[in-house]
């Protein structure tokens, strides 16, 4: 792959973040509301990823129909967004933001992209 190809699909696994990191964080709000003891975690399945694929069978057989090759995300247990990391990329453990309690926490984000594991962290 050239320079400025993996540059490109560098720059688009980091607006893929940024394009869901908001609405990801508003989730979160939705959910702290609803079990303030929780504390939850982002993803991102970026559209053709491994993960997205498997993502897209389960929807196909729930609904029955045909669904397009699209991006997924979500929200889910912190807890269970660090046993996943440590079965399948231990290494990226030491990316994951903090966890904070009061008013304001942070969200960690995790994002399957082709360009690889991405994680970010915003405040929710």
């Amino acid at each position: 792959m050239e320079r400025m190809e993996q540059f490109e699909e560098e720059f688009q696994s980091h607006e893929l973040l940024n394009e869901f990191m908001e609405q990801l964080a508003a989730m979160a709000g939705r959910a702290k509301l609803k079990a303030p003891d929780v504390e939850i975690s982002g993803w991102i399945y970026e559209a053709g990823t491994d993960e997205a694929m498997q993502m897209r069978e389960s929807e196909q057989k729930a609904t029955g129909r045909d669904v397009p090759v699209h991006d997924y995300r979500g929200i889910f247990t912190r807890k269970e967004m660090l046993m996943r990391l440590r079965r399948e990329s231990p290494q990226s453990l030491e990316w994951v933001p903090p966890s904070r309690d009061g008013a304001k926490r942070i969200l960690p984000i995790v994002a399957f992209t082709k360009n690889g594991l991405k994680i970010a962290g915003v405040e929710y």
